[in-house]
C-alpha cells in the first residue's frame, strides 16, 4: 500500500514537472524559447504556437512559444485552426483576425493573426 502511493505521487509529481519544462525550436538561424503546455492553454490563454516533439511526458504537452509583433502591436504568432488543428475554430477568427503567412517561425500552420486594434 504505501509503495503504491509512492509511486503515484512520484509519477504525479513527474507529469506535472514535465509540463512546464523549458523547451527551445530552432528556425531560421534563431533559437524560439517556450515552455511546455498544453496546446489549448498555449494557443487560446497564453496567444503562442505550438511545436510537437520538445517537451517530455503525455502527448498533450507541447512547446508553447509566443511571439508577438509579427505585423504590428496588435498581431502575434498562433496556430491556424486553433488547438484543434483545422477543424477547430481559433482565438483569431473569433476576433476577427485576419491570418497573414511567411511572418512567423514554425511549421507551415503558424501564422501571424492580425488583429483589429482596440
Amino acid at each position: 500500500m504505501k509503495f503504491s502511493l509512492l509511486l503515484t505521487l512520484l509519477t504525479s509529481s513527474t507529469l506535472v514537472a514535465a509540463r512546464y519544462e523549458k523547451c527551445t525550436y530552432w528556425d531560421g538561424g534563431k533559437n524560439y524559447k517556450g515552455v511546455c503546455d498544453y496546446p489549448a492553454e498555449c494557443i487560446e490563454k497564453e496567444g503562442g504556437f505550438i511545436i510537437d516533439n520538445r517537451c517530455p511526458g503525455d502527448k498533450w504537452n507541447k512547446c508553447c512559444i509566443v511571439k508577438r509583433g509579427c505585423n504590428g502591436a496588435s498581431s502575434y504568432c498562433s496556430n491556424h485552426g486553433g488547438w484543434m488543428g483545422p477543424l477547430g475554430r481559433s482565438q483569431c477568427d473569433w476576433y476577427g483576425g485576419k491570418w497573414l503567412s511567411g511572418k512567423c517561425p514554425g511549421p507551415p500552420d503558424v501564422r501571424c493573426c492580425d488583429t483589429p486594434a482596440g
